[in-house]
Order: C-alpha cells, then sequence, then structure tokens
C-alpha cells in the first residue's frame, strides 16, 4: 500500500527522470540503513513495530500532502 500510494504520487507530481532518480536512491541506501540497526532490534517484534509505525507515518503524510490528487482518482 505505502509502494502504491508512493508511485501514484510520484506519478502525478513528478517529472519522469525525477521519479526515476528518488527511486534509484531509495532502492541504494535503504537496505544499507535496515543493515546498520542492531539484529536485536531488527530481527525482533520492536523493529517490527517501529517499522509499521514509520510505514503508517509516511502513509498519513502521503495523503496529506496528496489529498488533492487522491479526490480527483474517482
Amino acid at each position: 500500500m505505502l509502494w502504491a500510494g508512493t508511485g501514484l504520487y510520484g506519478y502525478a507530481e513528478l517529472r519522469w527522470s525525477s521519479l526515476i532518480v528518488v527511486t534509484g536512491l531509495v532502492v541504494l541506501f535503504a537496505p544499507g540503513l535496515f543493515e546498520a540497526w542492531p539484529s536485536a532490534f531488527r530481527d525482533g517484534s520492536k523493529g517490527l513495530l517501529v517499522l509499521v509505525g514509520v510505514q503508517i507515518l509516511a502513509l498519513a503524510a502521503l495523503a496529506k500532502v496528496a489529498g488533492p490528487f487522491w479526490a480527483n482518482i474517482s
């Protein structure tokens, strides 16, 4: 759901070249940031709760920023 929402927002608001560059940066740096966390936190229920919380916050921010766009979809 996070990827779909981000993709729709990027498609509606960004140029293709900007969308490709941003996607490349996310794919390049996200695994390194994830691996930097301690393994006990990363592999446990605490880490899962933090990641779910971050995704919820990201979706809420995306909905707030792209609110007018979501209203025009249907």
